[in-house]
């Protein structure tokens, strides 16, 4: 699909016309916390290893633990992901897929983009 085709209710709007002000609001706060690759990075690990704690999480990123704890924090608190707390012990996991599913697709239309444009560069040459 070209970048100019609009998509079916891929659009996440189900077919519902237009978006309200206050639900564009939450969705571009959203869109504002998936900002940070850190951010990003947890809810792709949390993908693959389902719930884990601050410190399990922080042993698979290159970064601190004290850095993991302040982005779920925003996560938890944007809704994208859920804690739960077992003794001591706090777990994160995925609370909401469409962020995977957004990223996802967001990937694919930056590949495709940068496709299109080295094939211009190779037109060129």
């Amino acid at each position: 699909m070209a970048s100019s085709e609009r998509p079916g209710d891929e659009a996440g709007r189900g077919g519902k016309g237009e978006i309200s002000d206050g639900v564009l609001e939450l969705v571009t706060a959203r869109f504002r916390v998936l900002a940070a690759p850190s951010r990003v990075r947890l809810l792709l690990t949390l993908e693959q290893v389902g719930a884990a704690t601050a410190t399990e999480l922080g042993d698979r990123l290159p970064t601190t633990s004290q850095n993991v704890s302040h982005h779920l924090t925003v996560l938890y608190m944007a809704g994208l992901v859920d804690k739960s707390r077992a003794g001591k012990r706090v777990e994160y996991e995925l609370a909401d897929w469409a962020a995977l599913w957004a990223v996802d697709k967001m990937a694919g239309s930056v590949r495709a983009h940068l496709e299109a444009q080295h094939e211009q560069f190779d037109d060129r040459a």
